[in-house]
């Protein structure tokens, strides 16, 4: 269903979700260590992208806009990526593990 994300096969691909009817996100790696990269199928412009990273309490701990996010200076944890395109919004959790 559109803006639930699953983990794919061996962790490698960790998502795959329609945030708005025809565009597609996948994201990758997770678990992660150093950078999350989201590559996005349609025809739009990454800058159109945000990515935030929240710890499991709900405290921020980034944001950015892009295809890819740093993971530095986060320790070791589960946290939650969230997604967000023109309005549709996904959100799926991240394994930080170095």
């Amino acid at each position: 269903p559109p803006g639930v994300i699953g983990t794919g096969a061996g962790g490698i691909v960790s998502a795959v979700t329609d945030l708005l009817p025809g565009i597609e996100v996948v994201v990758f790696p997770n678990p992660a260590s150093d950078f999350v990269f989201v590559k996005m199928v349609a025809k739009h412009t990454a800058s159109d992208l945000k990515l935030s990273i929240a710890s499991l309490d709900g405290k921020q701990m980034r944001t950015t806009t892009g295809l890819q996010i740093s993971l530095e200076n986060l320790p070791n944890g589960l946290y939650l990526l969230t997604i967000e395109h023109n309005g549709g919004q996904a959100s799926m959790p991240l394994i930080v593990h170095r």
